[in-house]
């Protein structure tokens, strides 16, 4: 079948070409979710549409690119998908749903919850995997300045945690000044940007599985054709 939805278009998501197409299905929960369960997915439900509503409204070119200049006393970056310090906030504010450890609609939360309620040898439990290490692979993604590692997390960690949403503990500010002694304030939210958009492809892949599962009636979870998924897993 093809996914389609109110607020997301899903039609050919991760399906083939028309010469070679591949269909989702939909599979049983081997066992019922919990009160704790279901609100978590509730929320990601909610706080994945938004992101991927917020990631569409961007309209962000066809071809994406970044460029990173080392050779000067502080790093440059320059990007074509950040819209601008204002605008971005909102960006920022739905993606840490996914990503704070004591939000319920953590996305490593949600394919642990899916991985632990469905059958263990369905092809749909190494779909979760790879979706929990694409997902953990593009907030890894960063830049090396000065033999030190700067990766989205840490991007993340230190400006939401600085200047966004909190005050941030003394050794946050700490570090985040250190690093703006070799990086150019407006390089970390270009590659804070570039990154979180980067997520998004990961983001609606989990959220296509979860997007039909409701308290109320379907307790079904949908799974991409196994073409799909034996063909990512070996690449």
């Amino acid at each position: 079948m093809n996914i389609q939805d109110s607020f997301i278009n899903l039609v050919g998501f991760l399906e083939g070409d028309p010469s070679y197409p591949m269909r989702w299905h939909s599979i049983p929960l081997s066992s019922a979710l919990s009160e704790e369960e279901l609100r978590c997915v509730e929320y990601f439900q909610l706080r994945s549409r938004e992101f991927l509503l917020n990631v569409e409204d961007l309209k962000l070119p066809g071809l994406r690119s970044l460029s990173i200049d080392l050779g000067g006393t502080r790093a440059v970056a320059q990007t074509n998908t950040f819209p601008g310090r204002h605008r971005v906030k909102s960006l920022y504010l739905d993606f840490r749903h996914f990503i704070a450890d004591k939000e319920p609609s953590r996305f490593h939360r949600i394919v642990n919850i899916l991985a632990n309620n469905l059958e263990k040898s369905l092809p749909i439990q190494t779909f979760l995997a790879q979706l929990k290490q694409d997902f953990l692979r593009d907030t890894n993604i960063g830049i090396r300045i000065n033999g030190k590692d700067l990766s989205l997390k840490k991007l993340v960690d230190l400006w939401f945690n600085t200047e966004f949403f909190h005050a941030g503990r003394t050794e946050q500010v700490r570090e985040r000044d250190e690093w703006l002694k070799v990086l150019h304030d407006d390089a970390a939210h270009q590659l804070l940007a570039w990154g979180i958009v980067d997520t998004a492809h990961t983001v609606k892949s989990l959220y296509a599985c979860v997007k039909d599962l409701n308290r109320d009636g379907s307790h079904m979870v949908n799974c991409p054709d196994v073409r799909v998924i034996f063909r990512n897993s070996s690449a």
